[in-house]
């Protein structure tokens, strides 16, 4: 959902990425598939769910010979009314090499309209950045703001799981560092009415690639 983190990469110049536009599309006809198909559903997917969630992740950059980041992100989703959510959270990663660390905090709103087992949703949210590094002795660091715009839809497959996509355009408000757009996909299961689990792999252009596994609590 609204709020999905963004690695270190984001400070290069990102480039287009014809085949991350390709698997938007196919992932948005599966999306499509699944709406038609499944039941009309009250416990699936996470959007108008009230719930906490922590996340572990990896990140493989493609355009940069270091080894993976990992990290860990926490979320908070709350219903403010039948179609729209508030969400907030935070991420923190770190890259060996160089000694890389990106520490990330958001607050954003999910609007979403319910086609009985389909939700198609657009999402807004505003938050700060800081990354730091160490090359030969000398410490780096860069703080900024990020505005994020994305749109998606998540489609229940049974009584108490879901898939989702989305596809974000992020921008920082330092027009140095430029903008990036992001595609995530993924599914979440509820395996009773309070615990479920949730996986997804994200985009980021060309530049690099996250998956992330994660649990979920309703409270």
């Amino acid at each position: 959902t609204a709020g999905k983190r963004a690695g270190v990469v984001s400070t290069t110049s990102p480039m287009k990425t014809p085949p991350a536009l390709i698997t938007a599309a196919l992932l948005g006809c599966v999306l499509l598939a699944g709406a038609s198909s499944a039941r009309a559903q009250t416990n699936a997917g996470l959007l108008g769910q009230r719930y906490t969630g922590l996340s572990l992740f990896t990140e493989s950059l493609r355009n940069r010979s270091i080894s993976n980041g990992n990290g860990a992100s926490v979320a908070i989703n709350v219903p403010v009314n039948s179609f729209l959510d508030f969400n907030a959270g935070g991420s923190y990663e770190k890259f060996p090499d160089y000694s890389v660390r990106d520490q990330r905090a958001f607050a954003g709103l999910t609007a979403y309209h319910d086609f009985n087992s389909f939700k198609a949703f657009a999402d807004t949210s505003f938050g700060g950045t800081r990354q730091s590094s160490k090359v030969s002795g000398i410490s780096y660091s860069a703080s900024d703001s990020i505005l994020a715009v994305g749109a998606g839809g998540e489609a229940a497959v049974s009584d108490t799981s879901a898939i989702f996509g989305r596809v974000a355009f992020n921008r920082y408000s330092d027009s140095n560092r430029g903008h990036y757009w992001t595609y995530t996909a993924g599914a979440d299961h509820w395996f009773n009415p309070k615990v479920g689990a949730i996986g997804s792999v994200t985009f980021f252009e060309s530049s690099s690639v996250t998956f992330s596994l994660g649990v979920n609590l309703r409270f």
